[in-house]
């Protein structure tokens, strides 16, 4: 019979398996707790990525933009010979 010592003293082997049970599955509560926050973070860690290369891409549209209007305001306004 395997005995494991506890502080109330020896822990029979069914008790020892329940005992592992719970302790395994408390680990595995606290790696998927661990996961899904580490998911969240990647999540979060990506939007903030595409959001930062939308801002720019729109800044560079605008400035695009700007230019073409520029330009097509200073064609307008050519004196044409």
């Amino acid at each position: 019979m395997n005995l494991l010592t506890t502080a109330g003293g020896p822990m029979s082997s069914s008790r020892s398996t329940k005992f592992t049970s719970h302790v395994e599955t408390g680990h595995l509560m606290t790696d998927l707790k661990s996961n899904a926050k580490t998911a969240a973070l990647a999540q979060r860690h990506s939007s903030l990525r595409l959001n930062a290369a939308t801002q720019r891409m729109r800044s560079a549209v605008d400035k695009e933009n700007r230019l073409l209007m520029k330009n097509a305001s200073l064609n307008h306004h050519r004196p044409q010979g």
